[in-house]
């Protein structure tokens, strides 16, 4: 009996103890600080208490016990770094979906450790811009990437391997290969266009993890000014033009092919509001058809312009008539040889007679 007791009385002592440590190395429920300010992590587990280090993701042992997956993120953020080791073994593997429709997620740092990236590992992760792969990731699975709208990938190696699944990358992302490549998570700063006489500011891409500002979206060129200076007018001079009466005409000016605005002035410091002048419109007059004579001319029915002497078949100057003369037809004479009169008859002289107009001559 007394053994029993003594044995039940060692039990609650260990698990009291138990609970102490337990307790001393995590925070209850109102947030204060426990007695275990800081953790002594040695292969991602505190000396102290055992616990786990704090990380955004899960891993999963893989079978050879000598290395683990990332299979999944449990809070996620707009630029990630996975870990090369967790609990002192590295990280070889991207699972499947393991970051999947994270559209919050702008860039990742994968480690050279990483030698798989599975299926649809990023994919839907429409705000994600870049991920570099080094040349040790020797197989990614289909659709890894699919839907990554923004995302340029960079690869270390020369060009997919023969584990990289043919649809990898699926939705087309650019690809630059042999590349050592610096992770940036870009914010796009929209700039102001110079103009003529004012001047403006680039546009500029700044990185949220070193500050740098770049005049591209791929971040390729560094920029250290984005001052746009005016670049003045381009003049060219527009000799005055007379309108006419379908045609408008202008006044001279001086046209700037940059900023399309006129000026009176080749140093442009006068526009010109309204350089054209509209066209003038016809003065029609109707002339009615005149038949030709023998030795004058007629003419067709007709509209006439007394501006542009143009001559039209319709009041509405919608058809033009090259030619509403009429030439003069010319007279059609006979002989006539004289012929004395007698006691009842009537003579003629000799002459000529136009069968057309019926005159003699």
């Amino acid at each position: 009996m007394m053994k029993r007791t003594l044995t039940l009385l060692m039990s609650l002592a260990l698990v009291a103890v138990f609970l102490l440590v337990l307790s001393a190395c995590s925070d209850d429920s109102g947030g204060t600080t426990a007695p275990c300010e800081t953790h002594e992590y040695i292969n991602d587990v505190c000396t102290r208490c055992g616990q786990v280090a704090p990380s955004p993701f899960r891993f999963s042992l893989n079978t050879d016990r000598r290395s683990y997956t990332l299979f999944s993120v449990i809070e996620p953020a707009r630029y990630m770094e996975v870990p090369s080791t967790y609990r002192g073994l590295p990280v070889v593997a991207v699972g499947a979906d393991a970051f999947r429709d994270l559209t919050e997620l702008g860039a990742v740092r994968l480690p050279e450790t990483v030698e798989s990236i599975g299926a649809g590992a990023f994919r839907g992760c429409t705000s994600l811009q870049n991920v570099w792969l080094s040349d040790s990731v020797t197989s990614v699975g289909k659709d890894a990437f699919a839907g990554c709208k923004a995302l340029v990938i960079y690869c270390e190696a020369d060009g997919a391997g023969e584990g990289w699944h043919a649809a990898w990358n699926s939705s087309d992302c650019p690809v630059v290969w042999s590349t050592v490549r610096e992770i940036h998570l870009l914010t796009h700063h929209p700039g102001t266009p110079a103009t003529c006489t004012e001047s403006g500011v680039a546009d500029t891409w700044s990185c949220e993890l070193c500050d740098k500002v770049f005049g591209d979206a791929r971040a390729t060129a560094e920029m250290t000014d984005s001052f746009l200076p005016a670049f003045g007018h381009t003049m060219r001079f527009v000799e005055a033009v007379e309108p006419t009466c379908t045609e408008q005409g202008n006044v001279a000016h001086w046209h700037c092919a940059s900023c399309k605005l006129r000026f009176a002035d080749e140093a442009g410091t006068e526009t010109v509001e309204d350089a054209v002048i509209p066209a003038l419109g016809h003065e029609l007059t109707y002339v009615d058809a005149a038949a030709p004579t023998c030795t004058e001319a007629g003419n067709v029915e007709h509209w006439h312009c007394d501006t542009c002497g143009k001559n039209y078949a319709d009041k509405g100057a919608t058809s033009e008539i090259a030619d509403v003369i009429l030439s003069a037809l010319g007279h059609d004479l006979t002989y006539v040889a004289a012929a004395a009169p007698t006691c009842t008859e009537a003579g003629n002289v000799e002459h000529w007679h136009c069968d057309t107009c019926g005159k003699n001559y």
